[in-house]
């Protein structure tokens, strides 16, 4: 089989046939690095390690996160836990491909993070679906610095 197709384009570069993971490779395409929020503070709460082990270790960090909402801007993501774990093993039981075992385990993940924004609503907190951050994200914290300069919450 040909690698070479006449329809094909090839750009020249200086990582064409490269390993990404080689050191050289790495220290030659180094750059600058440029913070997307830098006024934002991301908190991850971990599925397994918080989200599993109930109320008694959940409702403390979001009293914390409450208590530091004035003096912080803050980005909660909510990571998948023990179900996870049980779709994975029964859809691997069941052959059940990657991609279907990824899309499964989100679900997880969505789920706890719709329980956290739950408990967080009456904070003003919101949820905001995965597929949606990237779209929505910069206008709700555009519009939290406008609210927080025009009100005060308590």
């Amino acid at each position: 089989m040909s690698l070479h197709h006449s329809s094909a384009r090839h750009v020249e570069s200086s990582l064409m046939r490269e390993s990404l993971v080689d050191k050289n490779v790495i220290a030659r395409s180094e750059g600058q690095v440029s913070s997307i929020l830098p006024d934002v503070n991301i908190v991850q709460i971990g599925g397994s390690s918080i989200m599993d082990r109930g109320r008694s270790a959940l409702l403390p960090l979001l009293e914390e996160i409450v208590a530091n909402q004035a003096q912080h801007r803050m980005i909660i993501g909510v990571g998948a836990g023990i179900r996870s774990r049980h779709i994975f093993s029964v859809g691997l039981d069941l052959g059940l491909p990657t991609g279907a075992l990824a899309a499964l385990s989100a679900k997880d993940s969505a789920q706890n993070a719709y329980m956290v924004s739950c408990l967080l609503a009456k904070h003003g907190f919101v949820y905001l679906e995965a597929p949606f951050v990237v779209q929505l994200l910069p206008a709700m914290l555009a519009a939290a610095a406008k609210l927080s300069a025009e009100f005060t919450f308590t």
